[in-house]
């Protein structure tokens, strides 16, 4: 299966700047498999230097600081990392939304 993953900000810069991601999974696969294959043979790292500080995505395989949707949905109001992925599902990543 096939599915787009749409990196935004620093996590875009971190993937290579690249606007979307076209990433082939086995089926059945989820979130989680996506996120790890994501880190594993697309280089999402761990951390991002931000500024002056670190901005934590993933601490250990929980993931930190960032915003999941599948579909224009949160994974949180699905079913978190199990979510499950079919093929064209369109994955988007953001780091969560602040404002001052």
């Amino acid at each position: 299966m096939k599915v787009t993953v749409k990196p935004f900000l620093f996590i875009r810069d971190a993937l290579g700047d690249q606007r979307e991601i076209e990433v082939k999974l086995d089926s059945p696969a989820t979130i989680s498999d996506l996120l790890t294959t994501l880190r594993r043979d697309y280089g999402l790292p761990d951390e991002i230097p931000v500024g002056r500080g670190v901005f934590k995505l993933f601490d250990g395989n929980e993931v930190r600081n960032m915003v999941v949707l599948k579909n224009a949905r949160s994974i949180k109001s699905l079913e978190g990392l199990e979510t499950k992925l079919e093929d064209g599902a369109e994955i988007a990543l953001f780091p969560p939304v602040v404002g001052g």
